[in-house]
């Protein structure tokens, strides 16, 4: 079953952020980071205060969330947004939180967001590619067919309000995501070097997109 996000889906948000945070796979045991909700911070709980209306969560038959799909209409306001409004208060859950709690954490984390090279989408191509989407489904329930209503149900919004073209970004890690993203239409726009957390290999930053 999938439903629109709400408030009390929160806390399941952030797991099924954390245990798929490894290309597609649980960061639990990895060591690269322990506090989940900075974790989450980062990478999930913006979509849900920026656009809670583009923001549904899979179901399984007991009602437990089991997975997420993310959208943002307009990449640039949504970027804009994340960083007045979500890196200061990132900025400050590092500090009065993860700082005092676990004070190796806070380095790696620092470490990792002082490296990390984000990529720059030029304006072409937000002009044919302006939303973007974030999916996640906790390890056991993949491949079942959640994933794919999930999607239908966010790109259904995006047609709706007239949205040319979504884009996703992922990694050639993440062995399930590539023929699940080929398999809903989306082609692959851009590839290159890319190791976001470090696994070693010869690793590539993925760019795929969908026109609508």
């Amino acid at each position: 079953m999938i439903v629109p996000y709400e408030l009390k889906y929160r806390k399941a948000l952030i797991e099924i952020c954390w245990r798929t945070g490894f290309y597609g796979k649980d960061l639990t045991g990895t060591d690269l980071f322990h506090d989940k909700e900075v974790f989450a911070l980062c990478f999930c709980l913006h979509y849900v205060e920026f656009a809670p209306e583009l923001a549904y969560i899979a179901l399984d038959e007991t009602g437990k969330a089991i997975g997420y799909v993310l959208g943002a209409a307009d990449t640039r306001a949504q970027k804009a947004s994340f960083v007045s409004t979500m890196l200061p208060r990132i900025g400050r859950h590092l500090f009065f939180n993860t700082f005092w709690i676990d004070r190796e954490d806070y380095l790696k984390m620092r470490a990792w967001a002082q490296s990390r090279k984000r990529p720059r989408l030029d304006e072409e191509f937000l002009l044919h590619y302006p939303a973007h989407l974030h999916i996640n489904l906790l390890p056991g329930y993949q491949g079942q067919g959640h994933g794919t209503a999930l999607m239908a149900k966010l790109l259904e919004e995006f047609k709706a309000r007239g949205v040319p073209g979504v884009h996703l970004g992922t990694n050639s890690a993440n062995e399930k995501a590539v023929p699940f993203y080929k398999k809903l239409g989306f082609e692959l726009l851009d590839e290159k070097p890319g190791d976001m957390w470090g696994a070693g290999g010869d690793l590539k930053s993925l760019v795929f997109g969908k026109k609508l």
